[in-house]
């Protein structure tokens, strides 16, 4: 483990892009259309894959099943790596359950309901169609895996530079808006500054600032993402800090859905200190810069 205090530019334009992803497949949740948002889940695991690949690891099955199964925490109950791989396959190609590696002997089909409807409706009217080995799973479930093995993925690049490194060589050419190229361009400028301001005045330490008891990988995202705010407020770039406490604020959000619709107290205690964290940015932010009412950042009043 390495201990570093800050992600680099280079993994925060990664990290940005990826993120926006997950939004639109949780803005297509929202509008009810799962199948669609079904299409990015499975998009998204082959970035995620793709992102993380050994140089061992060759072609597309392999890739993808490495990954989950080397980063998903799931206990794999309902549905099998290849099973996933294979619900993959059909839904991207032909935008249906049904494909070359489902049937008698192979990969049952996975068909997929969501709240209000119910597994036990879902299961009686496929059985009425004639649908056999196929397993019924609710779309959170899929949402879930993909949540999931992302956020294994960002919790291994804050253990380990190397695979941080490895990471973002492997995601340098990914698609990008022209945002995406200035936002990195911008970060690598803070960076420096923040490097500036840490050897001219001492590292910029936050600990103190979130006394609680927490699990440690929300309590160091959590540090992590204050230290960034703190260093942007400092540096009299609230532009930094707005953005930093936005993506905190989602990361919450994005913690409680599933501790609520789910049942996992752990996410929501998650999300209870990612909302903590962003209160006490918040704070700085107010008591050292000038935000405007649209919540964009006016010129900094106070710097270091």
């Amino acid at each position: 483990m390495t201990g570093r205090k800050r992600m680099s530019p280079e993994r925060l334009r990664l990290q940005v892009i990826l993120i926006e992803i997950q939004e639109a497949i949780r803005l297509l949740l929202r509008g009810r259309l799962q199948h669609p948002a079904l299409l990015l889940m499975y998009s998204f695991i082959d970035i995620c894959a793709s992102l993380v690949r050994p140089a061992s690891v060759r072609g597309n099955r392999e890739i993808f099943e490495n990954y989950l199964k080397n980063f998903s925490t799931i206990r794999w109950r309902l549905f099998t790596p290849f099973e996933l791989w294979a619900a993959r396959s059909s839904l991207l190609h032909s935008y249906s359950p049904l494909g070359h590696n489902t049937g008698p002997g192979s990969a049952r089909a996975l068909f997929y309901y969501s709240h209000p409807d119910t597994k036990e409706v879902m299961d009686a009217e496929l059985k009425a169609r004639g649908y056999t080995n196929y397993v019924v799973v609710d779309i959170e479930q899929i949402h879930l895996v993909t949540y999931d093995a992302f956020n294994q993925v960002l919790f291994r690049m804050d253990d380990d530079e190397e695979f941080e490194k490895h990471v973002v060589a492997n995601g340098q050419d990914i698609l990008a808006e022209l945002k995406h190229f200035k936002l990195g361009d911008e970060l690598a400028a803070a960076d420096r500054l923040i490097k500036a301001a840490e050897a001219a005045g001492g590292p910029l330490r936050v600990r103190r600032e979130l006394q609680v008891k927490a699990p440690q990988q929300a309590r160091a995202t959590s540090v992590r993402r204050l230290q960034m705010v703190r260093a942007s407020v400092v540096l009299g770039r609230p532009e930094h800090a707005l953005h930093e406490i936005r993506e905190g604020r989602s990361h919450a959000r994005e913690q409680r859905y599933f501790g609520e619709h789910l049942k996992m107290p752990g996410h929501l205690e998650d999300a209870d200190i990612y909302d903590r964290a962003m209160d006490i940015a918040e704070r700085w932010l107010r008591r050292h810069a000038s935000i405007g009412p649209s919540g964009d950042p006016g010129p900094p009043a106070i710097r270091g």
